[in-house]
């Protein structure tokens, strides 16, 4: 189930200390990397979803 969605205007801030859960290891195929991510969905459980084409 979708909880929210919402649009991040440019200005936003994030926290310094964050934590890299997807990517990170360039753009690629591998399954540590992304090569093309359009869209980001957080579940009631907390599990995050992320399409990648």
């Amino acid at each position: 189930t979708l909880l929210r969605s919402a649009n991040v205007n440019a200005d936003v801030k994030w926290i310094r200390n964050g934590i890299a859960i997807a990517g990170g290891n360039a753009s690629g195929n591998a399954t540590n990397q992304l090569c093309n991510p359009y869209s980001l969905c957080i579940d009631d459980n907390q599990t995050v979803y992320i399409a990648d084409c």
